[in-house]
């Protein structure tokens, strides 16, 4: 899987309320009508709405970079050159291996 940011590796201790890491600055936001609708979802079976937020922030990264690699390999597997190159050192190495 994806090595994304994980909240729960890089923070030793439980913050209190309010408390942020040191050196992380608070956030607060503006939700519009979708976002606030988006939120009242995500909290009605009574999860906290910093929790519902961070959860949603991490889900978003981790799919905006499944995105990007699926169009990185699209890229790539349409890249004529890239493919004949990768071919070439299958070709060269075959002879290297051992069954």
């Amino acid at each position: 899987m994806l090595a994304l940011f994980d909240p729960a590796r890089l923070l030793s201790r439980r913050l209190t309320r309010g408390e942020t890491p040191e050196g992380w600055p608070r956030r607060s936001i503006r939700p519009d009508d979708d976002a606030r609708r988006a939120l009242a979802v995500l909290t009605q079976d009574g999860t906290p709405v910093s929790t519902a937020v961070r959860a949603a922030l991490i889900q978003a990264a981790k799919t905006a970079a499944q995105v990007r690699l699926r169009a990185e390999a699209a890229a790539l597997a349409a890249d004529e050159a890239d493919r004949a190159e990768a071919a070439q050192v299958l070709r060269d190495t075959e002879t290297l291996r051992a069954w």
